[in-house]
């Protein structure tokens, strides 16, 4: 991986932060976009972002693609959480999906890693369904990529961890049970 240049959405996150780490440690050079300079829901803005760093560093190798949300509600809840999580979750990584795989066809190799979540592959989860939806969104546009991307040397897959131990899960899951829960360094 020496030598490789990696875009990280969501790097400075507990987890990105964690993949960022990993990566640098492995020689890779990564980019992460702040959120006040790009914005992962606006294809402009993104495609700006991923062109900048064409340009910087001469090729993408690698796209992870870790920003995203977290809301709980149930299905009688406010709607506009429906909009917030598939914004944040799916439309971003359709967006970074897009951008990169413009690169990494011209040099026909790639590696794209999605973050999707467990829920998305055990059908769901009462007062979940909103987050549950955009990272089903996630894992299928992933399986979807790896498809259609075959061909051109590039790879697709998802990661789908079980709830992460961050700061902003133990504020909202207050009653929950933390002893199974993955540290961030472990992924």
């Amino acid at each position: 991986m020496q030598g490789q240049v990696a875009v990280v959405t969501g790097g400075t996150g507990v987890l990105g932060a964690a993949i960022v780490q990993r990566l640098t440690e492995a020689g890779v050079r990564v980019s992460v976009p702040a959120r006040t300079d790009v914005d992962l829901t606006d294809p402009t803005s993104v495609r700006a972002f991923f062109d900048g760093v064409v340009h910087r560093e001469g090729r993408l190798d690698i796209l992870v693609n870790c920003a995203g949300g977290f809301a709980m509600g149930g299905i009688d809840e406010d709607p506009g959480v429906w909009d917030a999580m598939m914004s944040s979750n799916a439309t971003t990584a359709y967006l970074c999906c897009h951008a990169a795989v413009v690169q990494m066809k011209a040099k026909r190799r790639g590696r794209i890693i999605n973050v999707a979540s467990l829920v998305a592959v055990e059908r769901g989860a009462a007062n979940k369904s909103a987050y549950a939806a955009s990272k089903a969104a996630v894992l299928s546009l992933t399986y979807s990529l790896a498809a259609e991307l075959m061909p051109f040397g590039i790879t697709a897959n998802a990661i789908v961890p079980t709830v992460i131990d961050t700061p902003s899960n133990r504020k909202d899951m207050p009653d929950a049970d933390t002893s199974t829960w993955l540290d961030p360094a472990c992924l």
